[in-house]
């Protein structure tokens, strides 16, 4: 079942119509990584820069004119967002073609972006989220998996920034974090619930609440960010600590961060950018304290870039992912699936019974051993506003993966087009839904389906 978590990552993944892959980090922090870390990896959408006015704005302080302080407070005011419907049809093995499950969403983000009109230097953002889900809960995958209401409404961010002497900058309120070097795996991440999906560009998952306060060291590079969490805050007691320095060494871009939360082991990571020869070296470390010792997991990547002609290169990718404390076997998997699969059918015939939580495994990280390979073309000769990205995952541990082809091109200057195409191959596991040994234990019944290949389109609308 912990191959159920991960197909439905991988399936999750082709549903939502991601992308698969995106460009390495600098191996340079910048000093204003706080930015980055606001625009948490939402793809095409980056959030906007406050804008300037060439507004006099001392004359305003004096007691200039009412429409100057309006027309002040107005150039101040961004409004936009993101529309973003997402159609796919995922194919299982044993089903005619009008069988096969199609799913469709739509996103709809829709933000306030304000700066303050007598200074820059306080900015507040609000990015609320609307899912439409035309067929609600009717359409699964993973019979049992959580579902997604017709309407759901989200609260992604909700944060005010200031600083203090241009020295220090303070961000109050949900907002994302994105911290570590891997394009895949994320052994350093400790913020969020839940994992990124690693094949999507655009990354779901709201900000957390917290007080953030960032000091860039600009003399050194260096950056120092210390975090209190709110997201579990029933008291104070509750009241999580983050903390986190970027440095440059030898030309070597190294992260340290530290999380504690009250009833959760701490969590340390190091992680590390930096060129070897021609070569862009990634790697991660992931570490959690336990009550019978540490606990680890680590990632390392290599990317080689090729120019085969004057404007244009290719991209490859390697990436390995090690989780020792995984799932050894697959059936210590099909165990924790059937006792997923027994809670929810005992909570639909009784209502009093508690429903199963999520999903029994985070997806891609089920396995003990996992490695990658991509291949990334950026506007190729005159395609200046396409980009194709193969990819390959494969579960070392159980020989299931996928393959992936990507495919995003710019059309009618304002819409994006994605499609892409994907197919499973392994004899039984995580990338098939353990769906042979689950259905042997059912007693020859699918319980899921076996998955073969998934296709969709997606359109991508900045608004």
């Amino acid at each position: 079942m912990t191959r159920i978590a991960g197909v439905v990552a991988a399936a999750a993944v082709m549903l939502s119509g991601s992308v698969a892959l995106a460009g390495g980090p600098d191996p340079k922090p910048d000093p204003k990584a706080n930015e980055r870390d606001e625009e948490a990896f939402q793809g095409d959408t980056p959030l906007p820069e406050a804008p300037t006015s060439d507004i006099d704005e001392e004359q305003i302080r004096e007691g200039g004119a009412k429409e100057k302080r309006e027309a002040l407070d107005d150039d101040k005011l961004q409004i936009g967002g993101l529309f973003y419907p997402r159609t796919g049809v995922f194919f299982a093995s044993g089903r005619d073609l009008g069988d096969q499950t199609v799913t469709a969403n739509t996103l709809i983000d829709l933000f306030l972006d304000k700066s303050g009109y007598t200074s820059d230097r306080v900015r507040t953002y609000v990015r609320g989220r609307l899912i439409y889900t035309p067929t609600g809960g009717q359409t699964q995958i993973i019979p049992g998996a959580p579902v997604l209401d017709k309407y759901t409404a989200l609260l992604d961010q909700a944060w005010i920034k200031w600083d203090v002497a241009r020295r220090v900058y303070l961000t109050l309120g949900a907002q994302h974090v994105r911290w570590g070097t891997s394009r895949l795996w994320n052994p350093v991440e400790a913020i969020y619930a839940e994992r990124r999906d690693p094949l999507t560009l655009f990354d779901t998952r709201t900000g957390v609440p917290m007080f953030k306060v960032h000091v860039p060291i600009e003399r050194l590079d260096w950056n120092v960010y210390a975090i209190a969490l709110a997201d579990r805050a029933v008291d104070l007691s509750h009241v999580g600590a983050a903390g986190r320095l970027e440095m440059v060494l030898a030309g070597a871009a190294v992260g340290l961060t530290a999380t504690k939360r009250k009833d959760i082991d701490p969590r340390f990571g190091v992680d590390l950018s930096t060129p070897i020869w021609d070569l862009d070296f990634t790697g991660e470390v992931g570490l959690e304290k336990k009550a019978d010792g540490w606990h680890t997991m680590s990632s390392a990547g290599l990317a080689y870039s090729i120019k085969y002609s004057d404007q244009d290169s290719v991209q490859f990718g390697a990436e390995y992912f090690f989780n020792p404390d995984a799932q050894s076997s697959t059936t210590a998997v099909v165990d924790k699936a059937m006792s997923w699969f027994a809670q929810g059918m005992a909570s639909a015939g009784d209502p009093s019974k508690p429903k199963p939580s999520g999903l029994p495994f985070a997806p891609f990280y089920t396995g003990r051993h996992y490695a990658a390979l991509y291949l990334l073309l950026m506007s190729p000769g005159s395609w200046n506003d396409t980009t194709f990205t193969l990819s390959a995952i494969q579960n070392l541990s159980d020989k299931t993966g996928t393959v992936r082809l990507d495919c995003r091109t710019l059309v009618l200057t304002d819409i994006t087009l994605e499609l892409y195409g994907a197919t499973f191959f392994g004899d039984d596991g995580e990338f098939r839904f353990y769906a042979k040994a689950i259905s042997a234990r059912a007693g020859g019944v699918e319980v899921v389906p076996r998955p073969i290949a998934q296709v969709g389109v997606n359109l991508r609308m900045s608004l």
